[in-house]
């Protein structure tokens, strides 16, 4: 005979006794992280309208890397491209955002202008930026700093130069378009890395104050493995991957690795109570950041061959490295001797030897 254990009591079925095992309680809401990933699909795939106006003076190379790197990944992305020079095209009102390719035209300022009536994020790229500046001043519409986009070195047959250009052009678009990010990732390329660096930056920050908010023992754990599977989710949208069943492998990792943050945390907490909780919201920053990077690199090689994990512990170890040499840096570095400089009726003053 057979008896079942439960909550309940015992319902006799025998002489032995069965217990009822209990399905541990997972560290996440399971409805919220789907609701969230039903959100970042549609995000996602949303439709795109761009207008992409091109000043005929700017440099060759630049022209030719502009049509690549503006060349879609996906459907959804809907391209007006129109050359200026003399005069002003007229922007389209349905635009979700205006990017102008300037260098020497006196039309740059009137279109920023055009494009502010309409409230429309509008971003000036050019490897000349003084002197568009100038040039849209002497027209008499000054170009705010913040929408100039450009280079951090002007040598502008380097090709690393328009790299750059372009992930800063990613940043912009990635603070300045929240709400139309995720499609600009995964319609184009030079999008994914500063949105998914955004994303891990961001995230970390939160986590980080979490875990140095909250001091209810296990309760900073729900939140912040719902934030790092969300950040997850988001950066594999942005690198254009499905949100379905196939990102499991991946969220169980997330999980795994919260736990094992914890008990790190908690370990560490230990050894030095009254700072336990800057202990607990350094580890939910860095592992957060880890986590972060780790998914940008694993989604960006296209998640195969190696697996996540693999990129998780690499990640950890690089911080854990940089962590030792900024240490080890500062234990080295010398510091400067203070002298004892005589004043007038010989006052002594403190000093660094200059």
């Amino acid at each position: 005979m057979l008896k079942y254990e439960n909550e309940q009591g015992i319902r006799e079925e025998g002489e032995r006794t069965m217990a009822i095992p209990k399905i541990p309680q997972l560290p996440i809401d399971i409805g919220a992280l789907m609701d969230a990933g039903n959100i970042f699909s549609k995000q996602s795939e949303r439709e795109l309208y761009v207008t992409v106006l091109m000043d005929t003076s700017i440099q060759p190379e630049l022209a030719a890397y502009v049509k690549r790197a503006l060349y879609p990944n996906t459907d959804t992305a809907h391209l007006h491209i129109e050359p200026f020079f003399d005069a002003a095209p007229r922007i389209d009102t349905l635009s979700d955002i205006c990017l102008i390719f300037a260098a020497k035209s006196g039309a740059v300022g009137e279109l920023v202008n055009q494009s502010e009536k309409r409230s429309l994020p509008t971003a000036v790229v050019t490897l000349s930026v003084d002197e568009v500046a100038a040039i849209a001043i002497e027209a008499g519409f000054p170009l705010q700093e913040d929408m100039l986009i450009a280079p951090v070195s002007h040598a502008t047959e380097n090709a690393d130069d328009l790299d750059s250009l372009f992930k800063q052009l990613g940043k912009w678009i990635t603070d300045h378009c929240p709400e139309t990010r995720l499609a600009f990732a995964k319609a184009f390329s030079f999008m994914r890395i500063p949105l998914a660096r955004e994303l891990s930056r961001a995230t970390a920050f939160q986590n980080g104050a979490i875990g140095a908010a909250v001091f209810i023992p296990g309760a900073d754990l729900p939140l912040m493995t719902l934030n790092q599977a969300k950040m997850l989710l988001q950066i594999a949208a942005a690198f254009g991957f499905s949100l379905g069943r196939e990102r499991l492998k991946e969220l169980a990792v997330v999980l795994l690795s919260a736990l094992g943050f914890r008990a790190v945390s908690r370990k560490l907490a230990g050894y030095i109570p009254l700072l336990g909780w800057a202990i607990k919201g350094g580890i939910g920053y860095s592992s957060t950041l880890a986590l972060g990077y780790a998914a940008t690199e694993y989604f960006a090689s296209g998640g195969e061959p190696a697996g996540f994990s693999d990129y998780l512990r690499a990640q950890i170890r690089a911080q854990v490295n940089k962590k030792r040499s900024e240490r080890k840096a500062r234990a080295e570095s010398p510091v400067a001797p203070k002298i004892n400089i005589l004043g007038p009726g010989g006052t002594g003053q403190s000093g660094e030897e200059s």
